[in-house]
């Protein structure tokens, strides 16, 4: 009896949180455990997990984490520009993500809203002017990629393994 409730009890809290889901599209999360699973059985890692669900479902779908909190993901540049630029307020990090954060963003750009955020956005805005991202930027890029050219070619005639 009691293994039939605990059964019970997974299938109408599965039902309860397909319903309470917001109507973006994804796969459907697994009970207590989100899409957590579902990022380790795709491999490596969960960058590789958003693209092939990107290349099912589309630019932008939806994630649930075991904390309950739904994720939407997206590559599509309008939605970025509403997320991030037109409506920022509308898309608070809030604490929880914040306090996740705090040891390795800190106050910074990325880990913080409102006011500070936008001071933030202001400074770093002067930083990534078209001329900036033209002459210093690329002068950089191409550096590192020289850099990175050269150890892979030293892998490739070793036959090595990159790591």
């Amino acid at each position: 009896m009691i293994i039939e409730l605990a059964i019970l009890f997974v299938i109408v809290y599965y039902a309860y949180e397909i319903l309470r889901m917001p109507k973006i599209p994804g796969p459907l999360p697994w009970p207590f455990l989100g899409h957590i699973p579902r990022v380790y059985l795709a491999g490596k890692t969960r960058l590789f997990y958003y693209l092939r669900t990107m290349e099912k479902y589309g630019q932008t779908f939806m994630t649930l984490g075991t904390n309950g909190r739904y994720n939407v993901i997206t590559a599509d540049p309008e939605i970025a520009e509403h997320i991030l630029e037109k409506k920022f307020d509308n898309y608070v990090k809030g604490e929880y993500y914040r306090s996740i954060y705090y040891d390795l963003l800190g106050d910074g750009i990325f880990n913080s809203d409102g006011d500070t955020w936008l001071s933030q956005r202001k400074v770093a805005s002067h930083l990534f002017t078209s001329a900036n991202l033209k002459t210093y930027m690329f002068e950089v890029f191409t550096k590192h990629s020289q850099t990175m050219i050269g150890i892979l070619d030293k892998y490739a005639k070793s036959g090595e393994p990159v790591e």
